[in-house]
């Protein structure tokens, strides 16, 4: 908010790098590891990062992401670039407030935590339990009945 409306040119701002949450792609690099992550509106900011840096690495990436509507899923085209053009990520669409057929890959409803779960529970058979991780990036409200009820601890921070 201060930034759109009282910051002016010459004022001074402090950045800092927020959060503890990191995703070490060096460190997996000898292994071949699944995350799964799991974004709602503007949490996709920094799982896209993780995507861009994962692509094309031995890491293979499952990204589930839900907006309200199809044109509030930012990012869509880079993201189906992405997954276009690297074999290691998959992505579900999903989109909350508008009804329509499943199509372009986008499901209208909410990601429900048993859907999750019913990927982790895969993932972990393929992988193994310790080869798989989880990130959640969205409202508040959304990393709390996650966190409840995935069947994996999933790396999050509350930042809004």
């Amino acid at each position: 908010h201060w930034v759109h409306n009282s910051c002016r040119v010459g004022d001074l701002v402090d950045v800092r790098v927020g959060g503890d949450v990191f995703l070490d792609l060096q460190q997996s690099s000898s292994h071949r590891d699944m995350i799964v992550l799991v974004a709602a509106g503007i949490g996709i900011n920094p799982l896209l990062s993780m995507l861009r840096a994962g692509a094309g690495k031995t890491t293979r990436f499952h990204l589930l992401y839900s907006a309200k509507t199809h044109e509030e899923l930012i990012f869509k085209l880079q993201l189906d670039d992405l997954a276009a053009n690297s074999e290691n990520i998959e992505i579900n669409y999903f989109v909350t407030r508008e009804n329509g057929p499943k199509k372009d890959g986008i499901t209208y409803s909410r990601i429900e935590p048993a859907y999750v779960n019913e990927f982790i529970r895969q993932y972990k058979k393929s992988f193994g339990d310790s080869r798989v991780r989880c990130f959640l990036c969205g409202p508040p409200t959304m990393i709390d009945s996650f966190s409840d009820h995935l069947d994996i601890n999933c790396e999050y921070e509350k930042w809004w």
